[in-house]
């Protein structure tokens, strides 16, 4: 077992206790991974520490880590270099070797390629619900400063005023369909860098709805935008906004949710070939990218997140991590 404190192989007979003094709370034999894999995990969900993360964006990083195909580039590629090795040895370098060893690395990586498991496959291999009972175990010890379990934003901090939400100026107002996104994208900082209140569905947090409905009668032209799951088994525009606290706006918004051409097209959704039935949480996307969409989305350079497919635009290109 790798150590996630002094990165030295620990024999697992030697117990759980490294010499560095940490402790293993997890044994890869038994659990689905080993703590320096939950480690790089978290690693690359809060993108070293610099960004808040949920569950949902955990385990979604998770699945990316495990199903890209060049996860396999490092085996291949050692393979191919000892039977080099091996040819060369045997016959003397010649360019035969080159040719014979550049056609076992592609027939490898194609089969890699072709037998890497689907979404549907990876969901039964590591559930969620199994995912999240190890991550928590490791968590409780191991206290991971940027999770979100839990909404934190009901009531308003100690030091803030009114007077500086319009002193800030809003140009938009956002709408997210889950309480946990609001956190996710406000302690990510998402809307200082679009200048836009974002709200639930739900009206949380509920300090917030009074500011956005004097924004929005002292201004008809501040837009309102709905940005939501990928959720197949439901209808989504025109529903999710018939609460009460929406009643002001006369069912005016604009939908740029992820729907289905979203899924199939955007480059960090469409590489996990998602079934027709599965739920995508927007926080189950790295923040940068929800930032950064929304930016192109507020200015009007696009229309909807299934614009990004059609200018060609990814994670890596937009700011996050790679998740490989």
């Amino acid at each position: 077992m790798k150590c996630p404190k002094c990165e030295v192989n620990h024999p697992a007979k030697l117990g759980r206790d490294c010499v560095c003094g940490y402790r293993f709370i997890l044994n890869p034999k038994v659990d689905m991974i080993s703590d320096y894999k939950m480690k790089i995990l978290v690693q690359k969900a809060s993108n070293m520490d610099q960004n808040f993360f949920t569950f949902d964006h955990l385990y979604f990083t998770f699945m990316r880590t495990y199903l890209k195909p060049t996860s396999c580039l490092i085996p291949i590629i050692i393979i191919t270099a000892v039977l080099f090795g091996i040819l060369a040895l045997a016959n003397g370098f010649m360019i035969f070797e080159l040719y014979v060893c550049g056609g076992v690395f592609a027939v490898l990586y194609i089969i890699s390629v072709l037998v890497r498991p689907n979404t549907k496959k990876f969901k039964k291999i590591y559930p969620r619900a199994k995912f999240l009972e190890f991550f928590e175990l490791w968590d409780e010890f191991y206290k991971t400063e940027k999770f979100i379990s839990e909404t934190t934003m009901e009531n308003p901090p100690p030091d803030w005023k009114e007077q500086d939400i319009y002193d800030y100026g809003v140009n938009s107002i956002v709408i997210v369909d889950d309480d946990l996104t609001v956190d996710y994208m406000i302690k990510n900082e998402t809307h200082t860098s679009n200048q836009c209140l974002i709200l639930s569905e739900n009206g949380y947090p509920s300090y917030l709805m009074g500011i956005a409905k004097d924004i929005r009668e002292k201004s008809s032209e501040i837009p309102v935008y709905y940005f939501h799951r990928y959720d197949p088994n439901r209808q989504r525009q025109n529903e999710g906004l018939d609460a009460d606290c929406w009643s002001f706006l006369n069912g005016k918004y604009i939908d740029i949710g992820l729907d289905e051409k979203s899924v199939n097209e955007i480059k960090v959704l469409k590489d996990l070939k998602f079934g027709k039935n599965e739920v995508i949480p927007l926080s189950a996307l790295p923040p940068h990218f929800l930032a950064q969409s929304m930016s192109l989305i507020l200015a009007g350079e696009l229309v909807a997140l299934t614009d990004l497919a059609i200018l060609g635009l990814n994670p890596e290109i937009m700011g996050v991590m790679d998740f490989g």
